[in-house]
């Protein structure tokens, strides 16, 4: 079990609707996150959730711009091990 960050810069110029997509053993979860206030862990970061992960499945996080509202910038995603 893993749980899955983002993080990134805030800024007002950021978008407030961007798509994330989380691809894990039990399929796909979409998800919609703002950028523009600090990410709720340590000011930088956000949780997607706790997934499950195989190594026989290629992990993904898909962060997406399309009709967005704003910039959309990733500094790094975490795969945390619970």
């Amino acid at each position: 079990l893993y749980e899955v960050r983002v993080a990134y810069p805030a800024n007002n110029n950021r978008a407030s609707n961007v798509p994330v997509t989380i691809f894990h053993n039990g399929g796909e979860t979409k998800k919609v996150i703002s950028q523009k206030p600090p990410g709720p862990v340590g000011g930088v970061a956000v949780s997607l959730g706790e997934y499950e992960f195989s190594p026989d499945r290629r992990p993904q996080v898909v962060i997406g711009n399309e009709g967005t509202d704003g910039y959309v910038v990733i500094d790094a995603v975490q795969w945390i091990a619970k």
